[in-house]
């Protein structure tokens, strides 16, 4: 039945691999009709053009593979050890051409979400079997790490939340497992470029994913951003290359994501430019996206500033790490060291006016302060053979924040803003009261006020 080659009938094809999938499941591979079997399963997973077909395929290769895994099925190792050299590289061959990749794109996203789900499985296999470097047969290169952070898209008109999260998947089976990317010899496949690609579209899935898909897809980005981290600490002391990874890139970025978090809730679009968040289908021509997705125009006003707090704040959590990384590792800008420009990106902010860019950074350095006191309960809290100090220019421009702000009743932007706004709806009423014969006696005035700190009151 695989071997009818009529796209009319394809569902025929599609009920042979559902019984090769339940076969699978038990076969202990000792007749030639199972290695036939599965070479033609293999085959479709390859070369058949119907969805359908696609995803039944990858889904009987799951289910041998979960056999293999749960111990279900005895398999003689070296038989089970080349099916799977056989196997990955066929997978990969699917995702990294370029016909096909579209045509997994543009159809039924689940077909996409069926070849990750395989591919994340044969990652984390490999990583819970332990195996040197020598032993792994998924070593991968420079352009299939690339592929992977290329899939992950997320925009305010589209975020295919199941592919995201299989990415991230991949991802982090990636960066548990070093021999993944890492050769014998110490050499790796990560670039400064390569690393900050992967930083900024996690960075977007976190600004730009609908409300809908938030309490699912943020989790992941965060728990993929922690193990990225971790696996740049373990070898920034083996090899001086890791060292130069987070490097002017993140460095020369860092203020414009932080940004980010500083705009008005009643306008929150990004300029994804202007903050290099831009993503693949973003144009200069249109280059405002707006926080949160499309989703947000559905959503009451009250909600709308319920959800981009929350976003701001989980952003904010997102970006703590980033921030104490290059705190801590940051190379030098020109003349100034890291650590001190880093505390200093806080000061335009702490400083103005604005009740929103005092929020933003108020939510940054209270995420931070969290991620040095559990840096300091871990025990990860050194760098070289130094002790990391505390963000002290920080923390007294906090306090002193705090105590004129305490002190004095300052007006902030958008409370006068809106004073003024009322106060002109309130002018033209009474030109309206008065055109329509009300005395001017009835009429309340503020004419007796002489400061806007008096209209407030």
């Amino acid at each position: 039945m695989l071997q009818i080659t009529s796209e009319q009938n394809w569902h025929c094809r599609q009920g042979a691999l559902l019984v090769a999938k339940y076969h699978f499941a038990v076969t202990a591979f000792s007749l030639p009709s199972d290695y036939k079997l599965f070479d033609l399963t293999l085959w479709a997973l390859e070369h058949d053009p119907v969805d359908e077909i696609i995803s039944a395929g990858s889904q009987a290769i799951c289910s041998f593979f979960l056999a293999a895994n749960s111990g279900i099925a005895k398999f003689n190792v070296n038989i089970l050890s080349q099916i799977r050299q056989e196997t990955l590289p066929r997978i990969w061959g699917i995702l990294q051409h370029p016909e096909r990749l579209t045509q997994l794109r543009e159809g039924v996203d689940s077909v996409l979400v069926d070849l990750l789900g395989l591919l994340e499985f044969w990652l984390s296999t490999d990583q819970e079997e332990n195996l040197t470097t020598s032993q792994s047969s998924t070593q991968l290169s420079d352009s299939q790490v690339t592929l992977l952070v290329e899939l992950l898209e997320c925009s305010p008109q589209t975020c295919p939340t199941e592919r995201n999260i299989k990415v991230m998947q991949c991802l982090c089976s990636i960066f548990k497992n070093d021999s993944l990317t890492i050769t014998p010899d110490g050499n790796h496949i990560w670039t400064e470029k390569l690393l900050f690609q992967t930083l900024k579209r996690l960075y977007r899935c976190v600004i730009f994913c609908p409300p809908s898909s938030a309490e699912i897809l943020l989790p992941s980005c965060h728990t993929t951003l922690s193990l990225l981290l971790e696996f740049f600490q373990r070898h920034m002391t083996l090899t001086s290359n890791f060292n130069n990874l987070l490097g002017n890139d993140l460095s020369l970025n860092i203020g414009l994501w932080i940004s980010c978090l500083m705009y008005d809730h009643k306008n929150p679009e990004i300029d994804v430019f202007l903050h290099n968040v831009d993503g693949s289908d973003s144009h200069r021509d249109f280059p405002k996206e707006l926080m949160c997705g499309e989703e947000l125009h559905f959503l009451e006003r009250k909600q709308i500033d319920l959800v981009i707090l929350e976003r701001k704040a989980m952003a904010a959590r997102w970006l703590a790490p980033l921030v104490d990384t290059l705190f801590r590792w940051g190379c030098p800008i020109g003349q100034q060291p890291m650590f001190i420009s880093v505390q200093l990106l806080f000061f335009p902010y702490l400083r103005s006016n604005s009740l929103y860019q005092k929020l933003g950074s108020a939510l940054l350095a209270q995420e931070w302060s969290n991620v040095y006191q559990n840096s300091r309960h871990i025990g990860n809290f050194s760098s070289g053979n130094q002790s990391v100090s505390a963000p002290d220019i920080l923390i007294k421009e906090l306090y002193e924040q705090l105590s004129c702000n305490s002190n004095s009743n300052k007006l902030f932007d958008e409370t006068t803003q809106l004073v003024s706004i009322l106060t002109k709806e309130c002018n033209d009423f009474k030109q309206y009261c008065l055109r329509k014969g009300v005395p001017v006696s009835e009429l309340l005035s503020l004419n007796q006020v002489t400061s806007m700190e008096e209209a407030i009151k």
